[in-house]
């Protein structure tokens, strides 16, 4: 049973750090399209720096990229 756990444990684990890969990688996308100058990921970037969604808050950077969408 124990080691099932420890199985399930390990499995669980890898799964959240798999989706937080993903999440980062969206993240990237997002910022570079909005960097090009694309409406749209400027507004969804501002809209993750307001919410903190998979980034670190940052209001004064969400104002920014709203500016620019």
């Amino acid at each position: 049973m124990n080691s099932l756990l420890k199985i399930l444990f390990l499995l669980l684990t890898f799964g959240i750090n798999l989706a937080l890969a993903a999440e980062s990688s969206n993240i990237q996308e997002i910022e570079t399209l909005a960097e090009q100058g694309d409406a749209q990921a400027q507004f969804d970037l501002a809209q993750l720096y307001y919410e903190g969604t998979g980034i670190p808050s940052n209001y004064q950077l969400a104002v920014n990229f709203s500016r620019l969408a």
